[in-house]
């Protein structure tokens, strides 16, 4: 588990610094480019954009915002396997932690599966987390 809280807190610290900072940049290049008054100051926020929309479009910002957490949830599915959750939830964070892992192979289906795996995941051990509380 100490794997798995590192693994997490390292994808809030990239996720954070990477991905939101870019996107915060596009937003920001987006609203100089709609007031620019030149061309020339359109095509220089355009230049900067691509920056970081080829930051957001790599294959290691896949890594940083989904394999990370990913690998996670694989290590903390394991971790649940042996602990108070059903297995159904444990075998769920473990095909969460897969898909997420393959999704660095680049096949946009496996970020959406991912997604959809994590939000069940999430939704089984909230409820088993509330049974336990009620208990």
């Amino acid at each position: 588990m100490l794997i798995a809280i590192a693994f997490v807190s390292l994808f809030i610290v990239l996720d954070l610094a990477v991905t939101w900072a870019n996107y915060a940049s596009l937003i920001s290049l987006s609203g100089s480019y709609a007031a620019a008054t030149s061309d020339a100051q359109r095509e220089s926020y355009v230049a900067a954009a691509n920056y970081a929309a080829a930051v957001l479009a790599s294959r290691l910002e896949i890594a940083y915002s989904i394999v990370n957490l990913s690998f996670a949830i694989l290590l903390i599915g394991a971790v649940m396997l042996k602990g108070v959750f059903n297995k159904i939830t444990a075998y769920l964070g473990l095909a969460t932690g897969l898909v997420g892992i393959a999704s660095l192979a680049g096949f946009g289906v496996t970020v959406i599966v991912n997604a959809v795996l994590a939000t069940v995941w999430i939704f089984l051990i909230g409820y088993r987390l509330l049974r336990l509380g009620q208990d």
